[in-house]
Order: structure tokens, then sequence, then C-alpha cells
């Protein structure tokens, strides 16, 4: 089960254009909802391609961004979808990938392993990628996370994981080891 923590759409764009490069014009989303990060990114950006798998989803997101030739909505897995998006790309890219294809995440229903082969192959490389809703995995897919950071390692690049500080209890054995990787303001947690 989820860790039942959920960040607000704004703090994850906050989070994004951080990572966003002078150089970094164009943003890849899987998992495309109903669009509310694609109008938090499109004055960022100068493309924008989303992935939606469910069809009334993308229905809505291309009603709502009709006629904006910048935004490139597309329809289906995004694991297959991904190549499409990268046989167009001549630059490197902004990736925000959605975590699961619904519900908890499990091996059968991530496309992340799948959409990575195919940005690690890419002729352009440096491409900044990210991946919402870990808050999904749970004990059970836990080897999934090792292997997808093995995976990663493969193409010898480095995993890493961003976690909220909130996340941490203060008396977890994270907190007590590395007490230097917490936020604090005045001594006090944050």
């Amino acid at each position: 089960p989820s860790l039942g923590i959920k960040i607000s759409q704004e703090e994850k764009a906050t989070t994004l254009l951080q990572y966003k490069t002078s150089d970094t014009r164009v943003f890849v989303e899987t998992g495309t909802n109903e669009g509310g990060m694609i109008e938090k990114m499109k004055s960022n950006f100068q493309k924008i391609y989303s992935i939606e798998l469910d069809s009334n989803l993308y229905k809505k997101a291309t009603e709502r961004f009709f006629g904006l030739v910048n935004i490139k909505l597309l329809k289906r897995d995004s694991a297959i979808e991904i190549r499409k998006v990268l046989s167009d790309l001549n630059e490197k890219a902004l990736f925000w990938l959605d975590a699961h294809g619904g519900g908890e995440i499990t091996t059968d229903n991530s496309p992340i392993f799948s959409e990575l082969k195919e940005i690690f192959s890419h002729h352009i490389k440096g491409h900044i990628i990210l991946i919402d809703d870990a808050r999904l995995f749970d004990r059970k897919t836990i080897r999934g996370i090792k292997n997808l950071a093995n995976m990663i390692k493969g193409f010898n690049l480095k995993p890493g994981i961003w976690m909220a500080p909130f996340l941490v209890h203060p008396k977890s054995k994270v907190a007590i080891d590395h007490p230097d990787w917490l936020v604090k303001k005045n001594g006090i947690l944050v």
C-alpha cells in the first residue's frame, strides 16, 4: 500500500523545474491524467510530449490543449509510445515518468523498465529523468526497485532516490545514522 503521503501538483512542478537546465527545451511526461502538469510546464518548455493510456483522460487533455502546437499528446501504452517521442527528439529532454499503469505498482503494470531502456538507448545522452509516484512502491515490490537500480547501473549510470524529508521518521535508522541528510531550521527538523 501507499505510504499515504501525496505531494501536490504545485510541489511536483516546482521540483521538476529545479532540474530544468537553461538548454532543456523539451518536456516529456507519461501519465497525462487531465493535463495538470502540462499546464504548469507549458510556459517553461518549447515542446511538450505527454502520453496517456486512459481514453477518457486523453480526450479531456486533447480538449484542454486543443490548438497548442507545442503540445503533442499521444494515446496508448507509454512503454510503446515513448519510442515515437524519442524518434522526434534531437536534443536532451526532461522526462517525468509515471511509475505505474494504475493503482499499486507491480512488476506487471509498471512501464518504467521499458521506458528507461528506450531512453537510455537513445542517441542523445544527458536526458534528465524523474519518476513520479514512488510512494506506491510497497514492500512486495522493493525487489522491483532494486532491479530498477541494477538496470540503471547496467547503462553505466548512477541511480538515485529523492524523497521529501518529511517522509523520514526522526527515530528511523536513516535519521539516526545520517542526521545531516535531514532538513533542519534552527536545529529542528522541518
